[in-house]
């Protein structure tokens, strides 16, 4: 395996970074799963989802409604805190940095897709090795495959929602037969191991 020598902050105090990718669907997938994490919780997650790119999101304001946790639509340059959710901005690229900090681009499309999930995970990856645990939920096209492959190659792990309880399968499919995925199992299972990092 290949050592990856890693930049840490002063206010890198998550215990892992968990960084989510879905499409279709996503929205119903992700009230199931972040309803059924328990807190507190010092992992802290990064999301990206397909979106309409001319609308502004209220997916931040939706979720905030569900849970108790602070879910914050992710802001250039925003520091990645514990127990905090960051849900992706429409039409923009959203980045980990080495310093814990999230970024922004408007970089061409990967996968036809800004965000894209495969830019998330690398750079996740890049950031963080083996802190980071990827997960691909339902999603219509194959955006996450290549980000899921190198978030293995850099020593983390990549969860997948079971594609039998997927709205589309064609995202969780893609990721399965890219890579050697360490989970696959449906939305209360996937919790479930969220969960469990607490003990681990």
């Amino acid at each position: 395996m290949v050592s990856v020598m890693l930049i840490r902050s002063e206010n890198d105090t998550f215990s892992r970074l968990v960084v989510i990718g879905t499409s279709w669907g996503g929205i119903d997938a992700l009230k199931v799963l972040l309803g059924n994490i328990n807190t507190p919780f010092t992992f802290s997650i990064v999301i990206v989802i397909h979106q309409d790119r001319q609308n502004r999101s209220h997916l931040s304001t939706l979720f905030s409604q569900m849970v108790s946790f602070p879910v914050l639509e992710a802001a250039d340059k925003q520091q990645i805190l514990p127990g905090n959710v960051y849900i992706s901005t429409p039409n923009y690229h959203l980045l980990v940095e080495q310093d814990g900090t999230l970024s922004h681009t408007v970089d061409r499309p990967v996968n036809f897709c800004r965000p894209s999930v495969d830019v998330l995970f690398q750079t996740a990856a890049d950031a963080f090795g083996k802190r980071v645990i990827a997960i691909v939920l339902t999603g219509a096209n194959q955006d996450g495959a290549e980000g899921s492959k190198w978030v293995k190659r850099r020593g983390g792990q990549v969860f997948v929602q079971n594609p039998k309880e997927a709205e589309a399968k064609i995202m969780p499919l893609a990721t399965i037969g890219n890579t050697d995925v360490d989970f696959v199992g449906n939305l209360d299972a996937l919790a479930l191991v969220l969960n469990n990092l607490e003990c681990s």
